[in-house]
């Protein structure tokens, strides 16, 4: 939510006034809800499958040896900043390769919102004002990680504008407007 610059009723909202990249994240997330939806078991093959390549495919190559890996994050993210860091191609590996696919966000934002049994305002609205248990938990780890998101963005100046807020105090504001000429 916080690098695709708003939740799936925002860019609802960003379409409605003219903005094309909100469609193209909006048909990321749907597309990516009804294969949460329908094919929950997809997760559990794309792990099955990246044994399989990485372990039966990846034995028959001739060229070099292929490490058995399938779905993990934390090396493989380290990986892929090194690649973009010093622009070489070396090795695509298949780590760097999961890292690529799941930088789409409309596709974190449409599987999480159907694992979490909606989205940001379905949560917010619909869930907590049923009092439900899980929708207070899911409301407050949004709020949590959206929290933590937005401050290591905006100290990187990378903070999407939707999301910048004024973090200083009123004093100083007023203090910089109180001039004399």
């Amino acid at each position: 939510m916080m690098i695709a610059d708003g939740c799936s009723s925002r860019h609802l909202v960003k379409f409605a006034q003219g903005d094309p990249y909100s469609l193209v994240t909006l048909i990321f997330i749907g597309i990516f809800a009804i294969l949460s939806l329908r094919d929950g078991v997809v997760v559990g093959l794309l792990v099955a499958i990246g044994w399989y390549i990485t372990g039966v495919v990846g034995a028959d190559s001739m060229e070099k040896e292929i490490a058995v890996a399938s779905m993990s994050f934390v090396y493989p993210t380290a990986q892929t900043l090194e690649f973009f860091t010093y622009y070489q191609v070396t090795e695509l590996s298949f780590g760097v390769s999961i890292i690529l696919g799941v930088l789409s966000g409309g596709a974190l934002m449409g599987v999480g919102g159907v694992l979490a049994i909606g989205c940001t305002v379905g949560q917010g609205l619909s869930g907590v004002s049923s009092l439900a248990v899980a929708s207070v938990v899911a409301i407050l780890s949004i709020m949590i990680s959206a929290f933590i998101t937005a401050k290591y963005l905006g100290k990187r100046d990378q903070l999407p504008m939707c999301f910048i807020f004024e973090w200083n105090d009123k004093k100083e504001e007023e203090a910089k407007r109180n001039f004399q000429i």
